[in-house]
């Protein structure tokens, strides 16, 4: 009698295993949504970062997004131009020449120029350091060199020094901006890629008047406006005591840069992605 229950039992989840596996092919033919060839071609084309900084949820989204029409074809910060052009060849649009950006940090205050507060010695983390009384540094604007922006990085191109401040290399930086987006000092912004010129920028964001400035920061902008009387197209104009360059106008010219005495202005040479400082 246990025999023939046992034997009942095995052919009924047998029958019941089949049934279920027939209803799951069934299901996944029915239900499945159909990947198109001009949206696998896209996805082909993409890099493959899956970093989000394009606003969709990694290269099979944006590549369907731009299949159907919703998504411009250069959003990927990744791409380079010729991927750009090939895909935008792929749905028969034209694409107006692209701008490569590069990641910038706007400060040079290391431990060795910064004056600190305190040693801090808590979570490596700028948001978390960012609680504790407004971070380490006596320059409330510079940069915490805690790592959420290394951590955050999916190209290897930040790197963390002993000196409390973040290194980023120019020539892994694919300008997707996720530093950009997760500093919570705001003094990460990218730069235009260039071939031809130097990008010049005051790598500063304090807004503290000049005394202070020299009290807190060795390289940091004290607004004294050389660069300014010195810049032969009017490039660069004060705002709330930091120098600003419009490179839109700059010519690349390295007036500013040799005139500034605390040497707060820098630039990156772009065709060989180098930052001199």
């Amino acid at each position: 009698m246990d025999n023939y229950i046992i034997l009942y039992s095995t052919l009924s989840l047998l029958i019941l295993g089949l049934l279920f596996t027939y209803v799951l092919i069934f299901s996944h033919k029915k239900l499945a949504v159909p990947v198109d060839e001009i949206t696998k071609k896209i996805e082909s084309l993409l890099p493959g970062a899956n970093c989000g900084a394009c606003g969709y949820p990694g290269c099979s989204g944006y590549a369907s997004a731009i299949s159907r029409g919703d998504a411009p074809v250069n959003l990927c910060s990744v791409a380079d131009e010729e991927t750009v052009k090939y895909i935008a060849e792929t749905i028969g649009v034209s694409v107006d020449n692209l701008t490569k950006k590069v990641a910038f940090l706007k400060c040079q205050g290391t431990s060795l120029k910064a004056n600190l507060k305190f040693e801090y010695h808590g979570i490596l983390d700028c948001w978390q350091g960012k609680t504790m009384f407004g971070g380490h540094k006596v320059c409330e604007y510079g940069c915490l060199g805690l790592g959420s922006c290394y951590k955050a990085c999916p190209f290897d191109a930040i790197s963390m020094t002993a000196e409390m401040l973040i290194k980023i290399d120019p020539t892994k930086c694919k300008g997707c901006g996720l530093c950009v987006q997760v500093c919570p000092q705001g003094i990460i912004v990218l730069l235009p890629h260039e071939e031809e010129k130097k990008v010049y920028q005051v790598a500063c964001f304090s807004n503290a008047k000049a005394l202070e400035v020299r009290q807190s920061c060795q390289v940091g902008c004290i607004a004294c406006g050389l660069c300014v009387k010195n810049c032969p197209v009017n490039a660069i104009k004060i705002e709330n005591n930091l120098a600003v360059i419009d490179n839109n106008i700059c010519i690349s010219c390295g007036k500013c840069e040799d005139v500034c005495p605390t040497k707060a202005i820098t630039h990156i040479k772009k065709h060989t992605f180098e930052r001199i400082v």
